[in-house]
């Protein structure tokens, strides 16, 4: 209903039984059925302007909250690939992408080595320092692993104390090299934390020669074997 007095006419928007808000009038025009149409107009508008602004936030929520998911399963992915303490590839992670780049490797024709490497002395640091300073061990060994190798390369830790390194298009003129930046980087490091231990790796190398038939397994089990003979002349 409208409420007019002399002056002044006000008029509820309604649409259906939802009351919008409320028009007033002045001075109160002469045809009043001209003030209904206005109404219907108006309250038209209003509605259909209030669906709109609720459809947008909605879609906008619907968007942040995709967003999130995408954001928490990149996470989940990440974190069952990624090695918790040392931010590097997991066993899982290590043979999902090594796998996919040896078949890239006989279709390419290209050359790598694994490198098998095992932090020497774990057990003993663990034993006399703590699981903590254990953590720390493993952790200032990884920093070593990945200032020595390339950011190409594909560098995991196996569990433990073991680490593999697949080393992309490396041939054997590499390795004195590679093996010559591993000792500097070792030496650097344990000069810089001081500890009463020192951080330093044993290592075995399988080639993967471009034309031969290799599982990464064969290659893994080549290059630990190759380990087990540098690992007795450390402990010799």
């Amino acid at each position: 209903k409208f409420v007019i007095n002399k002056n002044v006419v006000v008029i509820p928007l309604f649409y259906e039984n939802e009351c919008l808000g409320y028009i007033i009038a002045s001075p109160v025009p002469e045809y009043i059925i001209s003030l209904t149409i206005l109404r219907r107009e108006i309250s038209m508008v209003i509605k259909g302007t209030a669906l709109i602004e609720k459809q947008i936030k909605t879609k906008e929520k619907l968007r942040q909250t995709l967003l999130k998911l995408k954001n928490s399963n990149q996470k989940l992915e990440e974190l069952s690939v990624l090695d918790e303490l040392t931010g590097l590839y997991n066993r899982r992670g290590f043979y999902s992408v090594a796998t996919k780049f040896i078949e890239l490797a006989k279709r390419n024709h290209r050359e790598f080595f694994i490198f098998f490497l095992d932090l020497n002395g774990l057990k003993k640091i663990n034993d006399n320092y703590g699981h903590k300073e254990g953590d720390f061990a493993i952790k200032s060994a990884s920093e070593i692993l990945l200032k020595t190798f390339r950011h190409t390369d594909i560098i995991a830790r196996m569990g433990g104390d073991e680490f593999v390194v697949m080393a992309i298009d490396c041939t054997i003129k590499d390795l004195a090299n590679i093996d010559k930046r591993l000792k500097e980087n070792q030496e650097e490091i344990n000069n810089r934390i001081q500890k009463p231990y020192k951080i330093s790796f044993s290592y075995g190398v399988a080639p993967y020669q471009p034309g031969k038939i290799y599982s990464l397994d064969e290659l893994l089990e080549e290059a630990d074997r190759n380990l087990y003979i540098e690992k007795r002349k450390f402990y010799s």
